[in-house]
C-alpha cells in the first residue's frame, strides 16, 4: 500500500509520465475543470453554495407567495444543509419561486471581489501567461458556471460556447461551458436534478454526443474534479474500450489516503482514468495550482521524450 511519505507535493512530470506528456505535447489535451479550481479563486464550493441559497431564501421569504412559505421552515432549511442532495434541493427551491432561485444563482457566483480573490489577481495573470492562456492545442471543459477560468484565459466571446446544440470538436472554440456560464441565459444552467434529466437523459442528446466524441478521441485532464456526477463518467463508460486514457489530479492526505487506491481501481478498470496524486498536508488545496502548471511547463517547455513509460 502507497504511503502518504511517497507522495509528492508537487509531482515532478519525468520519465514515469511519458505517455501523458508526449500525448499532451503530440495532440494537445481537454481539461476539464471542477469547482476545486474556482474555490481557489474564492468561488463557494457546492456544498458552500447550496447553504448560501437555501439562507438567501430563508432571508427573503416575504418575497415568496404566502401560499408557498410554509414550504420553507426552521425545520426544512435544517434538513437542507444536512443533505448531499444538492440538485434535488436546488429543484426544491427553484419550484417554489424560480425567480428568487435564480437571483440567489447569480448573487453567488458573479464575478467575486472578495480580498482574497484580489490577491490572487497576479498570479492568474502568471499562470495565464505561461500555461494555458495561449495555447491553442489546450481546451477547456468545465461544469462550473463561475467566469473564473475566463479571468485566467482572457478568452474572447468567439472562442468560448455555452449552448449544448452548438457543442462540437471545433478548433476555434477554446472553452466550452458544459453546464451553462452564469452571465448568461439560465435556460441552459444545469445545477438542479431536472436539469441534469432534461440535459443527460437521452444518451443521444447534444451533451452527451459531444462528451463521447471527446473522450474517444481526446485526451482528458481532470482539473479539481471530483469526478462524482454519474452523467459525465457514463459518456466514457458508454465508450468501452475505445476511450481514450484520462487523467486526473488526486489530492490526497492523512484521511483519504486509505481509499485512494480502491478508487483508483475502479475508475481505471471502468472509465480508463489514471489518478495524477499530490499531497496537500503542508500547503493544502492551493497546490492544485502548482501540479497543473506543473504539467502545462513541462509539455510546452521540453522536447519530445521517448515512448515507455507506467503510466499506461
Amino acid at each position: 500500500m502507497e504511503k502518504l511519505t511517497d507522495i509528492p507535493e508537487v509531482i515532478v512530470f519525468n520519465d514515469k509520465y511519458n505517455n501523458l506528456l508526449n500525448k499532451l505535447k503530440e495532440e494537445g489535451a481537454y481539461f476539464f475543470i471542477g469547482a476545486g479550481f474556482s474555490r481557489l479563486y474564492g468561488y463557494p464550493s457546492w456544498r458552500v453554495l447550496v447553504d448560501k441559497i437555501v439562507d438567501y431564501f430563508w432571508n427573503h421569504k416575504d418575497q415568496i407567495k404566502e401560499e408557498d412559505q410554509n414550504k420553507l421552515t426552521l425545520s426544512s432549511i435544517e434538513n437542507f444543509k444536512n443533505s448531499s442532495k444538492y440538485a434535488y434541493i436546488l429543484d426544491y427551491l427553484s419550484s417554489i419561486n424560480t425567480e428568487l432561485f435564480e437571483e440567489a444563482i447569480k448573487v453567488h457566483l458573479s464575478i467575486n471581489t472578495e480580498p482574497e480573490y484580489k490577491k490572487r489577481i497576479g498570479f492568474i495573470t502568471k499562470l495565464h501567461s505561461h500555461t494555458i492562456g495561449n495555447i491553442p492545442k489546450f481546451k477547456l471543459l468545465t461544469t462550473n458556471l463561475d467566469t473564473s477560468i475566463e479571468d485566467i484565459c482572457k478568452l474572447e466571446s468567439s472562442k468560448i460556447e455555452y449552448k449544448p446544440e452548438y457543442f462540437k470538436v471545433n478548433p476555434a472554440t477554446r472553452l466550452y461551458y458544459l453546464h451553462g456560464n452564469i452571465e448568461k441565459e439560465s435556460k441552459y444552467w444545469i445545477v438542479r436534478q431536472r436539469d441534469y434529466l432534461e440535459k443527460y437523459l437521452d444518451p443521444e442528446s447534444p451533451i452527451n454526443i459531444f462528451l463521447r466524441e471527446i473522450f474517444q478521441s481526446k485526451t482528458v485532464v481532470f482539473v479539481g474534479y471530483g469526478l462524482e456526477e454519474y452523467q459525465i463518467l457514463d459518456s466514457i463508460a458508454r465508450l468501452g474500450k475505445s476511450s481514450k486514457i484520462h487523467y486526473a489530479f488526486k489530492p490526497v492526505y492523512e484521511g483519504n489516503i486509505h481509499i485512494i487506491e480502491y478508487e483508483e481501481k475502479i475508475l481505471s478498470d471502468y472509465y480508463n482514468i489514471r489518478f495524477l496524486k499530490y499531497k496537500i498536508e503542508e500547503k493544502g488545496w492551493n497546490v492544485l495550482i502548482d501540479n497543473f502548471k506543473s504539467l502545462v511547463d513541462q509539455c510546452t517547455q521540453m522536447p519530445p521524450i521517448e515512448e515507455g513509460s507506467n503510466d499506461k
